[in-house]
């Protein structure tokens, strides 16, 4: 009988324990990822549990592979910036959707760019600096 669903899209991976409803996502190859879609029927300590199991399984199968020291550094990149990019929007009281609109670009695309979740563009980080009215740097 099979244990869980599992699908893979743009490098997300999401599993479903079928006898729980616990649902897992990671992005692939990235640190520090794994969300909780749902805890199902299950709370807590019974959480962590299938969590690890899940995640061991998914390691197993090589439905995820380990980060790699250039997938790190992109990594810690990305987030570096998006934390300067909601620093200096909170430092000029903007939310999301203000800067959004400065930019043109959709509020969602901002929260995952402050998030460290999307690879922005040199274009785009001129235009969010230029609506921010400071420099954006990598360290």
């Amino acid at each position: 009988m099979k244990k869980y669903s599992t699908t893979k899209d743009n490098g997300e991976v999401t599993m479903r324990d079928l006898a729980t409803g616990v649902t897992l996502q990671w992005m692939e190859g990235e640190p520090n990822t794994l969300r909780v879609a749902s805890l199902g029927s299950v709370r807590g300590s019974e959480c962590t549990r299938i969590a690890q199991a899940m995640t061991t399984y998914a390691y197993d199968r090589g439905l995820l592979k380990e980060a790699s020291p250039t997938m790190l550094i992109k990594y810690n990149a990305r987030q570096a910036v998006g934390k300067q990019i909601r620093k200096a929007r909170k430092a000029k009281g903007l939310t999301g959707q203000q800067l959004a609109e400065r930019c043109g670009l959709s509020q969602s695309h901002i929260a995952r760019i402050e998030a460290g979740r999307y690879n922005v563009t040199t274009d785009i980080l001129a235009i969010i600096a230029h609506a921010l009215g400071t420099e954006i740097t990598i360290k």
